[in-house]
């Protein structure tokens, strides 16, 4: 027996995870309903994707799942490593040491970039012995971790609590239609949680800095004005 389904628009705006439920019927007697894989639908976002959860809320599209225990990733608005009162996060005082969670991104173009780069912010807390792995996937099937982080060989190397800042670069994968980016953490002392922030992936510059300018829309002609100006390394 074969069944066609119709297709799903590739070039929608909106991304999310499809999921087709299928049961057999025979008569009175009907079997349990069986999943199949989660499709990812919709355009792929462009470069730059800047994600910070900020005030504990959603940008783009993510997806989680527990793989070990009932908890996966939430949002976080007290938390964040850039002052946006945001963060993603994994565990709970219900948490146990060797439970898992999946955090992962929508999908993401490379085209026509040059020298792409994944960044991102995680919290290093001296009593954590948590380990996350950093996953990139392709339109081609190719899922390869490219980063593990592993807390307890973060202390050895001598770092101090508190955020930490990772980049990674994406060159090999610039040819591809998209990837998406997974993170997959495993607790280890569960009082600690796992915290993410301030998730990029864009094109890095040689001369790499950003400028932010805040001040009055309104000024008056031979009055003096004051201006916030913050330039950013961001390379």
């Amino acid at each position: 027996t074969e069944c066609s389904l119709g297709a799903f628009d590739e070039e929608d705006r909106i991304q999310r995870l499809i999921y087709y439920a299928m049961k057999t019927v025979d008569g009175d007697n009907k079997s349990e309903y069986g999943l199949s894989t989660a499709l990812l639908s919709g355009a792929p976002y462009n470069l730059p994707v800047k994600e910070s959860w900020a005030n504990g809320m959603q940008k783009y599209f993510w997806a989680t799942n527990a793989v070990v225990g009932k908890h996966y990733f939430k949002w976080f608005n007290q938390l964040s490593s850039d002052n946006d009162k945001g963060c993603a996060y994994y565990g709970s005082t219900e948490a146990k040491s060797g439970d898992c969670a999946v955090l992962s991104s929508g999908k993401i173009s490379l085209v026509g970039s040059a020298n792409p780069r994944l960044s991102f912010n995680y919290y290093f807390v001296n009593n954590g012995t948590h380990k996350i792995a950093v996953s990139i996937k392709t339109a081609h099937g190719i899922d390869e971790t490219i980063k593990t982080i592993d807390y307890e060989k973060v202390k050895e190397a001598g770092a101090e609590e508190g955020w930490q800042n990772v980049m990674l670069d994406l060159s090999e994968y610039k040819d591809e239609k998209y990837v998406t980016v997974s993170f997959r953490a495993t607790i280890g002392n569960p009082k600690a949680l796992v915290l993410l922030d301030n998730f990029r992936v864009r094109d890095v510059y040689d001369y790499d800095l950003s400028a932010h300018i805040t001040g009055s829309s309104n000024v008056t002609s031979g009055a003096k004005t004051r201006y916030n100006v913050i330039v950013r390394n961001e390379g």
